[in-house]
C-alpha cells in the first residue's frame, strides 16, 4: 500500500510512499523542474484508491508533466536522462538501458549498486535537480543479469548469500532468453 511504512529493504528517506510522492511533486513544483511523472501502471489499475489518488494529484499539480500510465518504458527511455523511483522495479530497467537510475532509499537494487540511492533527503532533492546533468554509467549486464535472476527466479536468502559469496561471478548470462524483454 501506498500508506504502509516501506522499509522492508531498509532505510528510506521517507515515511511511506505517500510522502515520498507529495514531497518530491512540492520540490519538481517550487524548483520548475521538467520532469515527467508517470504513475505504477499496475497500481493504477489494480487498486482504486490509488487510481483515485492519482486523479487527484494531477488535478492539484495540473501544471506538471503527467504521462499515461500506460505509455511504454521503452518510448519513455528513448527521451530520458534519468528516472526516479522510490525502490521500484524500474529501477534495474533504467540501469539496463544505461539511464540513470535514482532512488531515495534502500532496495534490492543498492546491494548491486547500480542506483544512485541519495542517503538524505537534501541529497535526494539535489539528485533531481542535477539528474540531466549526470553521466550514466554502463553497468555491465553480467552483473544486471545475475540481479535479475536472483530477484526472479530465487529467493531472497539465495541473494543475500550469493552476494556475500560472490558465489554469482561463476554464472554466464550471456544467452539468457528471460532478460530478451529488455533489449
Amino acid at each position: 500500500s501506498i500508506y504502509d511504512s516501506p522499509h522492508s529493504w531498509g532505510t528510506m528517506l521517507f515515511d511511506d510512499y505517500y510522502d515520498w510522492i507529495i514531497s518530491s511533486l512540492n520540490y519538481i513544483r517550487k524548483k520548475k523542474l521538467r520532469i515527467a511523472i508517470k504513475p505504477h501502471p499496475n497500481s493504477i489499475k489494480k487498486q482504486p484508491d490509488i487510481r483515485n489518488l492519482f486523479i487527484d494529484l494531477r488535478r492539484q499539480y495540473n501544471d506538471l508533466i503527467w504521462l499515461d500510465e500506460n505509455m511504454s518504458n521503452k518510448k519513455i527511455f528513448q527521451n530520458i536522462k534519468f528516472g526516479v523511483s522510490a525502490t521500484g522495479t524500474v529501477l534495474f530497467e533504467l540501469a539496463w538501458h544505461n539511464i540513470v537510475p535514482i532512488s531515495c532509499g534502500q532496495s534490492p537494487y543498492s546491494y548491486f549498486n547500480f542506483t544512485l540511492n541519495a542517503k538524505t533527503k537534501k541529497q535526494y532533492y539535489k539528485l533531481l535537480s542535477t539528474g540531466h546533468r549526470i553521466k550514466g554509467k554502463k553497468t555491465k549486464k553480467n552483473k544486471l543479469a545475475l540481479f535479475y535472476f536472483y530477484q526472479n527466479f530465487s529467493n531472497f536468502d539465495d541473494l543475500e548469500l550469493g552476494i556475500r559469496n560472490r558465489e554469482f561471478k561463476k554464472i554466464d548470462f550471456k544467452n539468457s532468453s528471460c532478460l530478451n524483454k529488455f533489449n
